[in-house]
């Protein structure tokens, strides 16, 4: 979230600065002390809020504070300007200036508070305002990841990752990549149903432009190793379907994901640089490489992938899974909710999932291969989404 802050006065700008800092700390605040100064900012960069006070210099703080309310109107309020509609809230002490633009003000929706230091009714007004423009803070991405161990792998990556946010009964963390906004959302627990909730009321709140999932899977013994990264260009639930007198019977429904974003992510597959980047930054432990390597290595492709609402550890399952869908590489328990509800929603975002093979899916399941692998699935994750929408 961005604040743009416009005030001379450095004791009440620190004061506004540590009441939304107290709402979230990792708020970006960027503070001028000039009108001059806040036109700039104002027509060329999108704020989610803007706070003002109505009497500051116009052009140098050296320089008298005027009254610039006309001018602030004028500014943010041109139906040209980023912020057109970016909620503004004026904070000062002398009402004067207020009284006489109230009606200009109260028109174009900017809303006026006294500042007094001896009352903190002007603080909260401020922090509401905060909160509700962070309820109604749209994103660029968002990461669905279903265990902690995989939000935890962006950090572990060297990603800026922010502090646990409650936003509308969801645990978010902020990710921003260069100049794109976006959230990591940790499901309550595994599974399609909390995935499918979850991804959906994220899509409608944040009407992100892209949506992925990153994490940890099972692979097919024998068509992918540990640590291969494996994108599904199509997904499916293997456990849909009839329970009869003839036992199980499947009923299989695809999702794919878009050509363009096919292409894509094998643009990334034939990037040798991207990989040799990848490999020469995660260091595994021994007991993190699988006996059979000499070194860590991984590939990364697309093919079919499986999601189902229990965890596999039976190779008779792996075969039934399997016989429903022959090019079956991997399976998990959530891909295919986010592929179903980013296909389903209006908004239309692209959509695609990352994960990284941990096992096979049979009693040999451990859990030694997980840290690397939610690392190496969030390097990928990350570099997909930047390739991605800075394409459109």
């Amino acid at each position: 979230m961005k604040i743009l802050i416009l005030e001379d006065n450095s004791a009440k700008a620190t004061a506004i600065e540590q009441a939304i800092k107290s709402i979230q700390p990792a708020i970006d605040m960027h503070k001028v002390d000039c009108f001059s100064n806040f036109f700039k900012c104002a027509i060329k960069d999108h704020y989610d809020l803007i706070v003002v006070d109505l009497l500051v210099p116009r052009f140098s703080k050296e320089d008298e504070p005027e009254n610039i309310t006309n001018d602030i109107i004028e500014a943010v309020r041109d139906v040209g300007c980023v912020n057109f509609r970016t909620p503004v809230i004026a904070i000062t002490q002398f009402l004067a200036a207020a009284e006489d633009n109230f009606e200009d003000l109260n028109h174009k929706d900017i809303h006026v508070v006294t500042y007094n230091e001896q009352d903190d009714r002007w603080k909260q007004t401020l922090q509401g305002k905060v909160k509700a423009c962070i309820e109604c803070q749209s994103y660029d991405f968002i990461i669905i990841c279903a265990l902690p161990k995989e939000t935890s792998g962006f950090s572990q990556a060297g990603y800026a990752v922010g502090e646990f946010t409650n936003l509308h009964g969801m645990e978010c963390r902020e990710l921003k990549l260069e100049a794109l906004n976006g959230l990591i959302i940790t499901l309550p627990r595994m599974g399609l149903v909390n995935c499918a909730i979850t991804t959906s009321r994220a899509i409608d709140i944040f009407k992100p432009k892209l949506v992925a999932m990153s994490g940890i899977c099972a692979g097919v013994k024998g068509e992918v190793k540990i640590y291969d990264v494996v994108i599904p260009d199509s997904c499916q639930q293997h456990d849909f379907g009839k329970w009869g007198v003839d036992e199980f019977q499947s009923e299989s429904y695809t999702v794919q994901i878009s050509h363009e974003t096919r292409l894509i992510i094998k643009q990334l597959a034939d990037d040798r640089q991207f990989n040799k980047k990848i490999t020469d930054a995660i260091k595994p432990k021994r007991s993190q490489i699988p006996e059979c390597d000499d070194h860590f290595c991984f590939r990364i492709f697309t093919a079919h992938s499986s999601s189902g609402s229990a965890v596999i550890a039976d190779e008779k399952i792996v075969n039934l899974i399997r016989e429903q869908h022959r090019k079956t590489k991997t399976f998990e328990m959530e891909s295919y909710a986010v592929y179903e509800a980013a296909r389903l929603s209006p908004i239309s975002p692209i959509f695609f999932s990352v994960k990284s093979v941990v096992d096979n899916g049979d009693v040999h399941k451990g859990d030694e291969y997980h840290e690397v692998a939610c690392v190496l699935a969030a390097n990928v994750t990350c570099e997909l989404i930047a390739r991605s929408l800075n394409k459109h």
